[in-house]
């Protein structure tokens, strides 16, 4: 059965840059519509200029699509945005989806692999694990030095995006990683709380507290009800 759903001129903007082309195929399953209506939307001419009625919206769709040429693009003021359209970032954040990572570590590891990539000014189709590993081990360096790091190229971020890349697009391993100086190691500092314990008379004196202000503002029956349920 076809399916002849209109849209907006919005909506076929925002799928050309959800889908990155401007297939009708791809169009159509994106906007819930058909080829047909793609097509129609993107031929439509004026009944007395016998201009397009979508000539902008279809030149934004074919800047957008330009832009992403690698050739075209400089790596050093490249967008967040235009970083996550590349084909490299896409593969790796299809990965980190179907092995189900969590969106906020999504994107913590891809804004941090783009700020390195910024850096160093090399495009994620060409940057290498070696550029990567020199600039991760001079982080390391200052890091466990006490020196200032540099914003948005922590050493404790930083790698985790640098693995995670090379990891999921290049298939290396995190073994071969952590020799070139991309490690896991813990980070100075941290542990160091957890052999500390609260003392049981302490615990039982802290309850005991609780309990007696429960019992004050009326919230007693509430709390025994929960220990109940459990």
């Amino acid at each position: 059965m076809s399916n002849r759903k209109s849209f907006t001129a919005d909506e076929f903007l925002a799928c050309v840059k959800k889908t990155f082309t401007l297939s009708d195929s791809r169009l159509a399953s994106c906007l819930g519509s058909d080829r047909s209506t793609v097509w129609r939307f993107k031929n439509k001419k004026d009944a007395e200029t016998g201009e397009l009625v979508n000539k902008a919206i279809l030149q934004e769709a074919k800047d957008f699509i330009e832009a992403l040429n690698d050739e075209s693009i400089n790596p050093k003021n490249m967008t967040f945005e235009v970083f996550r359209s590349m084909i490299p970032i896409r593969k790796w954040e299809e990965a980190m989806r179907a092995r189900r990572v969590g969106e906020p570590r999504i994107l913590a590891w891809m804004r941090a692999f783009w700020r390195v990539c910024k850096k160093l000014g090399v495009l994620p189709s060409k940057i290498s694990v070696d550029q990567c590993a020199k600039l991760c081990v001079e982080q390391r360096t200052k890091y466990y030095a006490g020196e200032p790091q540099e914003r948005g190229l922590h050493y404790s971020s930083m790698r985790e995006g640098i693995r995670g890349f090379f990891m999921s697009v290049h298939n290396m391993s995190g073994l071969y990683l952590k020799n070139l100086g991309i490690g896991t190691e813990a980070l100075k500092g941290s542990g160091k709380y957890s052999r500390q314990r609260v003392q049981m008379d302490v615990r039982h004196e802290f309850e005991r507290i609780l309990v007696a202000k429960m019992e004050e503002t009326g919230d007693i029956g509430f709390f025994e009800e929960k220990q109940m349920d459990v």
